[in-house]
């Protein structure tokens, strides 16, 4: 592939060749995603690890560590800090491939995202208190892009960001064998 068909570490024309063909055949576009959390009973190991795999690769093993006040280790990085990342990365991932499908081009762009956690919650129900808090992300980009094109950008990729609709979760038990 040549070097100008990426823009912004992003190679366009494999996102427009696969709109063509989602487009075409919409069942196409949808992916199944999958993943086991296994909780290790063994001191001294990170209590949280999944095995994620990726499309090219073996995979990475992904570990994590509750915070020391919930009896954790804190090791690694705790549950709410992957989740916080996982936030911050659908989101800029989305608008960085709407800004690269529009030429728009960067120098730098990267996400703060911040919010605080009632641990209270967590352990006692208490119906006044908000486990998570308020999010706040703050985008910081280098480009030459105008603010009118960039806030757009900013809605449409709020617009099309899965974080930003409800959440539909069904929980089920299944006992070990």
């Amino acid at each position: 592939m040549s070097e100008d068909e990426f823009v912004n570490n992003i190679c366009v024309s494999r996102v427009e060749e696969f709109l063509k063909k989602a487009e075409a055949e919409p069942s196409i576009g949808r992916k199944e995603l999958s993943l086991k959390v296994e909780w290790s009973q063994r001191r001294g190991r990170p209590q949280i690890r999944c095995y994620a795999p990726t499309e090219r690769s073996v995979g990475l093993m992904l570990e994590s560590e509750l915070p020391i006040d919930l009896g954790g280790e804190a090791t690694r990085p705790t549950p709410f800090q992957y989740f916080l990342f996982s936030l911050a990365a659908s989101y800029l991932s989305i608008f960085m491939i709407l800004a690269s499908r529009k030429g728009i081009k960067f120098g730098k762009a990267s996400l703060k995202i911040k919010s605080d956690i009632d641990y209270l919650s967590i352990l006692k129900v208490d119906e006044g208190v908000e486990g998570l808090g308020e999010m706040e992300m703050e985008l910081n980009v280098e480009s030459e892009a105008s603010d009118e094109d960039l806030l757009k950008l900013l809605e449409e990729a709020k617009n099309r960001c899965p974080v930003f609709s409800p959440i539909k979760v069904k929980v089920v038990l299944k006992r070990a064998e």
